[in-house]
């Protein structure tokens, strides 16, 4: 182990432009839970590949695993702009909106992946997410719905407990019917 990372560290010091040591050493050292080196070794990769994504991809998660919202949400807006067109970017972006409780951008973000890439299905569950975390069970329903028709069974799964969720609420908000017999129609619809 410590062999590894004094090769890491060597091999960022030998080349300073070499982003794939930097990255290894970052997320090792975020998995040994030591988050100020890792974001030392991410602010370093940023300064030496200012335009590359990945850096700042790196340094987005870094910021976000040490609480460090605010940044975090810089990182990813610019790693957004450096690819645009692009809706992983805004996905990410979307979970550091998220993590700084702003539901309605994360919204509008995760809305925007999928105008860029209507098949997505990381930002489809996340958006579902979000519209339950807002209240909006019947848009929840509808993205459950459309990731239960779009993927394979297990994915139908998941979408079905997630409309379950969202069905649930929406029954308990407007009151009415039983829970059990608004699964038992979500499964037949």
């Amino acid at each position: 182990e410590k062999a590894y990372v004094s090769w890491l560290e060597k091999a960022a010091g030998a080349h300073p432009q070499a982003l794939q040591p930097r990255m290894a050493l970052a997320r090792y050292q975020l998995a040994k839970g030591d988050k100020n080196k890792a974001l030392a070794v991410a602010r370093e990769a940023v300064n030496a590949n200012p335009d590359n994504p990945a850096a700042l991809d790196l340094l987005g998660t870094t910021q976000l695993a040490l609480g460090d919202t605010t940044n975090a949400l810089g990182s990813y807006r610019k790693l957004a702009e450096r690819l645009p067109g692009q809706a992983a970017p805004l996905v990410k972006l979307a979970n550091a909106q998220i993590v700084a409780k702003d539901l309605a951008s994360a919204r509008k973000t995760l809305q925007d992946a999928l105008r860029i890439q209507p098949d997505f299905l990381g930002a489809q569950l996340v958006l579902a997410g979000v519209e339950i975390q807002g209240s909006r069970f019947d848009e929840a329903l509808k993205l459950a719905k459309q990731v239960q028709q779009a993927y394979t069974p297990e994915l139908r799964e998941l979408s079905r407990k997630l409309g379950a969720v969202a069905g649930a609420q929406l029954v308990r908000e407007r009151g009415g019917c039983q829970t059990s017999g608004f699964a038992a129609a979500y499964d037949a619809g």
